[in-house]
């Protein structure tokens, strides 16, 4: 140990220590008196302030294999003990900074410790447009609508949903569940829930509530599939998923002196449906998930006359919400009550005779339907194990639970569109016990078992 000439030679320290080594002793006592011990290789230097700001830097530099050299420069800058400002190389992903020799071991531990790779998360989206009817929950528990400020209720996280009976009637109001074991009596209680459809609701449903209802909402002749995007992003980062068509729209801009509009060329204009998705991933296969989905569309036209000419510009319905939600890893969250009214007008008449002036009012019948129409979003997050890489081939297990069955994963190893058989739970085996691609097959033991691809002849 080295100690400096600028310490005062004649101070004494008095304290008493126990269950500490000398080391941690002169450590403590250093740190005390506002003084500074460095360790450059196994030799320890104690010195003042002002001696460590006087300390000579040594050149150094660090190349990211995962995070970005620019994103954090200025969290390395702040750690430098020689306040130089760090360089980077944007081509070669390298940080280069001067520090002290007693303090270049701590910010590489600190580079390493941030040189981690970054967790992602598949995103799966499903927007379903269905018919406004409040008798109809296709299988979800809106736990979202009931209760209210003047009747709280409890909502846990997995569990039994209980079943509805008769419409309005033993509706639960306390303890309900959230993503658990699907309901038994699911396809009977279709319109025995009574929830109101006009206000926001929400739902978590798991896998198996989840393929139950993508099954009811298949045999609805009213549910129309939007669209269905899968999307991976880091955690973090926002992922857009952006459905749209683009349609001019002419600008207008006033002019002061002549206090008249003068033409501004065009805009695109988009209207489609859109969805904004940032996860967080948590720990215990958790993700924090924060959604924005949008649908617009273009419901007519303005129509104006500029310069002698009409102009028209689309009238464009536009529904949208945020929402911040807890969600399990493989589960979805169900988001409902984006409500759209639609009006039509039409005309029935009997042949010829409807066609006369005037009289061809008594032949004819004029019809005016109101429909409302509700949007269902499905979103469902799953954390990418890098273990197995990130294709979905590799996500199946775990993710296609329906019931007491499980999707067979070879059919989606050997073949993009093979069909995916379901086996028993009970012949469930883990997917690192899986070959891999082009790997030769497992062979089979006594108490292993074998399951045929459906796309290829292969036994596993």
């Amino acid at each position: 140990m080295v100690v400096s000439d600028q310490l005062p030679k004649d101070a004494t320290v008095t304290m008493r220590l126990e269950d500490v080594t000398a080391l941690q002793a002169i450590a403590i006592i250093v740190k005390a008196k506002g003084f500074f011990m460095d360790k450059i290789e196994n030799v320890y230097y104690v010195k003042t302030d002002a001696e460590r700001a006087k300390e000579p830097t040594e050149s150094d530099s660090y190349q990211f294999s995962y995070s970005r050299a620019k994103d954090v420069a200025t969290l390395v800058a702040s750690q430098l003990a020689s306040k130089d400002p760090p360089q980077i190389d944007e081509r070669t992903n390298t940080i280069f900074f001067r520090e002290t020799r007693s303090n270049m071991d701590n910010v590489r531990k600190m580079l390493v410790t941030i040189d981690k790779p970054t967790k992602q998360v598949m995103i799966e989206a499903r927007l379903v447009e269905v018919t406004a009817n409040p008798k109809q929950s296709y299988g979800i528990n809106w736990a979202g609508t009931l209760g209210g400020s003047a009747n709280p209720q409890t909502i846990s996280y997995g569990g039994y949903n209980q079943t509805v009976a008769q419409a309005g009637q033993n509706i639960p109001t306390n303890g309900l569940a959230l993503g658990g074991q699907v309901n038994p009596n699911i396809a009977g209680s279709l319109g025995h829930l009574a929830s109101n459809i006009a206000q926001s609701e929400f739902a978590i449903l798991s896998v198996p509530q989840l393929s139950a209802t993508m099954r009811l909402l298949n045999e609805d002749s009213d549910a129309e599939f939007l669209a269905n995007p899968r999307i991976v992003t880091a955690d973090n980062q926002q992922a857009k998923i952006e459905i749209t068509r683009s349609q001019p729209v002419p600008q207008l801009n006033f002019n002061e002196q002549t206090a008249t509009a003068v033409f501004g060329g065009f805009q695109d204009k988009k209207f489609g449906n859109t969805l904004l998705v940032r996860p967080s991933v948590n720990k215990d296969n958790f993700v924090t998930l924060a959604v924005k989905p949008e649908i617009s569309n273009k419901v007519g036209d303005a129509t104006f006359v500029f310069a002698g000419a009409t102009v028209a510009s689309p009238i464009i319905d536009t529904r949208s919400l945020e929402s911040n939600v807890l969600i399990r890893s493989n589960d979805t969250l169900a988001i409902g009550g984006l409500i759209q009214d639609e009006t039509s007008k039409g005309r029935t008449k009997v042949p010829l005779l409807g066609d006369i002036p005037v009289l061809g009012y008594l032949f004819q019948e004029r019809l005016n339907a109101r429909t409302k129409r509700n949007l269902l979003v499905f979103v469902t997050p799953t954390i990418i194990d890098s273990r197995y890489g990130t294709g979905l081939e590799d996500q199946v297990s775990g993710l296609h639970h329906v019931g007491g069955e499980y999707a067979d994963p070879n059919g989606w190893r050997n073949n993009a569109k093979g069909a995916v058989r379901l086996v028993p739970t009970s012949n469930r085996q883990n997917v690192a016990d899986y070959p891999k691609p082009g790997a030769a097959p497992i062979p089979a033991s006594n108490g292993d078992v074998q399951f045929k691809s459906s796309a290829k002849d292969r036994d596993f």
